[in-house]
């Protein structure tokens, strides 16, 4: 997992995670609701990042990796437990502007680059990896 419960508790609004902690009294009851969602949540930023980089991250994953999710994971927490869908979107719309630049960029914050990926050229166009079955044909 890129965060943890933690993590992601220090993203709720506080009326909201009061909420959430008197509902899930029970021990490890609460961690484990949040664990489901930072499960959830690192599989869409491995899905997202696989296309400019290789995933999943090392642990401990970078902090950027790690802010991404526990917001991911924040918008999924409150979308199920609270009966507005348009709670926590700007939680899902910051998490989305991380990743979008992050892909973009093709560099991750402390040096790793999509460059690193086997077979990967990165200019001006999109971003394409030529297999041996692709080179095969010239």
């Amino acid at each position: 997992m890129y965060c943890t419960p933690e993590d992601v508790k220090s993203e709720l609004w506080l009326p909201l995670r009061a909420k959430m902690e008197q509902k899930f009294q029970a021990p490890g009851e609460f961690d484990s609701f949040l664990g489901g969602h930072i499960v959830r949540a690192g599989d869409l930023v491995d899905a997202y990042l696989s296309k400019a980089f290789a995933v999943p991250f090392p642990d401990p994953a970078p902090s950027v990796i790690a802010t991404a999710t526990a917001k991911l994971a924040t918008y999924y927490a409150m979308a199920a437990f609270s009966e507005k869908e348009a709670v926590g979107q700007d939680k899902h719309d910051a998490a989305f502007a991380i990743l979008e630049a992050l892909a973009d960029s093709g560099v991750m914050p402390g040096g790793t680059s999509s460059g690193s990926l086997p077979g990967s050229l990165r200019g001006g166009g999109a971003h394409q990896v030529f297999t041996d079955d692709v080179l095969e044909e010239w």
